[in-house]
């Protein structure tokens, strides 16, 4: 990487960008690499520092590219909270919800996600870009709680479909773990299903297989994931699938195949 610098000064992350080749995860990936150097060699004020900028600069690259979600029902009802949202409609957006005046975050105000790896979190049946005005605060690092929001439109690249495979390649980054073969052959199974090449039954068996052979939580992970039992169930797994990841480095990939699901560069 051109631009490496290789001491402890945290110099401005803006010249990192424009290096050929590189892409937005090596310069996270570089800056976590950072602050673990520092904390190796007992400098944990830096090693904060760098974590901080970090934060700063994945919060702002996100921001200035105004993803901001909200996750509901496809009629617009909350899932984790009350209420039924206004939809968009003939391409406007929905109206305004009734202002919040009393901001208390998990508590008074409408919660909007901010950037791909906060959707990790929060997957749902439907999600809807939205848009918030007016006092906001922040809950933490992926939640912004604002006084007024309005849903923009609705992700319709966010499917049963797409959630299940979603699901399904987040499954497979630890199947290698289980010796037992029935989990992967779950997978396979869910994949297929999601493109109409295998039935309900069959997906049903596949499931039971998973779960017969599941002996600790990683294998129960593997198996849930790609199973369902509603309408709307593939899009639970894959807020399980998410969840479950173990660590920083999981949680980056997937919140980056998120991405290219919902912005249709894999389908």
């Amino acid at each position: 990487m051109k631009h490496c610098p290789e001491c402890r000064v945290v110099k401005p992350i803006s010249p990192l960008a424009p290096c050929p080749g590189v892409t937005e995860q090596d310069v996270a990936g570089w800056l976590e690499r950072k602050a673990s150097q520092c904390e190796a060699r007992g400098w944990p004020e830096d090693a904060k520092l760098i974590r901080n900028l970090r934060e700063s600069w994945e919060r702002e690259r996100e921001t200035m590219a105004g993803k901001l979600f909200k996750v509901l029902t496809e009629d617009g009802s909350a899932i984790y909270g009350k209420g039924r949202w206004s939809l968009p409609t003939n391409g406007k957006p929905g109206k305004w919800m009734p202002k919040v005046e009393r901001l208390e975050p998990c508590d008074r105000g409408y919660h909007l996600i901010r950037g791909y790896s906060g959707l990790l979190d929060w997957l749902g049946p439907a999600i809807w870009t939205v848009e918030g005005r007016g006092k906001h605060v922040s809950k933490d690092k992926y939640v912004e709680v604002y006084s007024e929001a309005r849903l923009l439109s609705r992700v319709e690249t966010w499917t049963e479909r797409t959630a299940r495979l979603f699901s399904a390649d987040c499954a497979e980054r630890v199947v290698d773990l289980c010796e037992d073969p029935r989990p992967r052959q779950a997978i396979e199974v869910a994949r297929r299903y999601a493109n109409g090449k295998s039935t309900k039954q069959e997906l049903k068996a596949a499931r039971e297989a998973a779960w017969a052979a599941s002996r600790d939580a990683l294998v129960s992970w593997a198996s849930e994931a790609v199973t369902w039992d509603a309408a709307e169930s593939a899009a639970w797994d894959a807020a399980w699938a998410a969840r479950a990841a173990a660590g920083a480095v999981e949680r980056e990939w997937q919140a980056e195949r998120l991405r290219m699901y919902l912005e249709g560069e894999i389908s």
